[in-house]
């Protein structure tokens, strides 16, 4: 069957295919340590029912989901276990129920037909009143390339018309995305990802916009240059210089956001190597990974690593499984991790 014609992968959970003390720990599976779930004071697991439905959409990760009251916690253990860098749109949809959400300093009610972008690589804490609700997850860089610069997107709520615009989008996609194919997928991903960046827009400043255009058009080319280039030992200011003509102090300027230089790069080389060591199938070679990734010696990458992770290289090591996990589902196997790290 040729690309365009091959159905969405999808997957559906619900509580009631297992027993009802089961309901709880069943629904904490198919969240795979993302998140951690409770439920609010005087709520009982017994009477805890939920159904959720994924789609993924290789480049968007899409699902709706009709629960009972909860709360989703994903704490910054879970986001160093992960890594996971993406941007999350929240819509709820029930007009009778809020949802409660704290993202960073900002804290506020969601009423039904509101969309807030959270940002996965930082806390964030949600109450879901029972009701249903959409969310999709996609890469960071897949939005930032049409913003003109870079901006905290972390409880960031879309207004306007624009922002009513992708409420019904959004509520679209979840009711035809059974008839797409994979082949339709990248058209409404993109379609998608502009009515964010069009909702974003009035919050934007635009002082200034042709400089920060350019400005931020050129930090992303240098970040992409620095990831594609991390295992050469060589990478540093000045390779960074040359490589696009410009000064340091034009290249430090750029940086500081990002707390330099150096540490840009020495923290996407931890994230890379945190990444390879959590997918190993057997026990690495940790001294030639570290090798790999232009640290000095295994001391000092292994100082590095814990500083910014709170474990070592280790400890991650023997907390991986040897073989992948999958939540149980009726018709197949499942692993949310593994579907949020395939997108791109």
């Amino acid at each position: 069957m040729s690309l365009t014609k091959q159905p969405v992968p999808y997957v559906r959970f619900d509580s009631n295919d297992v027993e009802t003390i089961d309901r709880m720990d069943y629904w904490r599976a198919s969240l795979g340590n993302v998140a951690d779930l409770s439920l609010p004071e005087h709520h009982h697991a017994a009477g805890f029912e939920a159904t959720n439905e994924m789609w993924m959409m290789s480049e968007m990760l899409m699902s709706r989901r009709r629960c009972a009251d909860h709360i989703l916690h994903r704490s910054a253990r879970a986001i160093r276990m992960d890594q996971c860098d993406h941007l999350k749109v929240h819509l709820r949809l029930t007009r009778t129920a809020q949802t409660l959400l704290e993202a960073g300093s900002r804290q506020f009610r969601l009423a039904a037909g509101e969309c807030v972008i959270t940002d996965m690589a930082r806390p964030e804490w949600v109450h879901v009143e029972r009701g249903i609700s959409i969310a999709m997850v996609f890469p960071r860089e897949k939005l930032e390339a049409l913003l003109p610069r870079a901006v905290d997107l972390h409880g960031v709520v879309i207004r306007g018309a624009a922002g009513a615009l992708l409420s019904d989008h959004l509520m679209s996609i979840t009711g035809r995305i059974h008839a797409m194919t994979r082949g339709e997928l990248p058209g409404v991903s993109a379609a998608t990802l502009h009515l964010i960046a069009a909702g974003l827009a009035p919050s934007l400043d635009t002082l200034a916009l042709a400089k920060s255009t350019l400005e931020g058009t050129l930090l992303r080319r240098m970040r992409r240059f620095i990831d594609v280039n991390l295992k050469h030992h060589g990478l540093n200011a000045d390779a960074l210089c040359r490589a696009f003509g410009v000064s340091r102090a034009t290249l430090y300027r750029l940086f500081e956001p990002l707390g330099g230089v150096a540490h840009y790069v020495r923290e996407r080389r931890l994230l890379s190597v945190h990444a390879e060591l959590a997918q190993a199938h057997r026990s690495p070679y940790l001294v030639r990974i570290a090798e790999e990734h232009g640290f000095k010696s295994a001391a000092h990458f292994s100082r590095a690593f814990k500083t910014q992770f709170g474990y070592t290289p280790s400890d991650l090591v023997r907390s991986v499984p040897r073989a992948p996990v999958f939540a149980a589902i009726p018709g197949g196997r499942f692993s949310l991790p593994h579907w949020l790290a395939s997108l791109r």
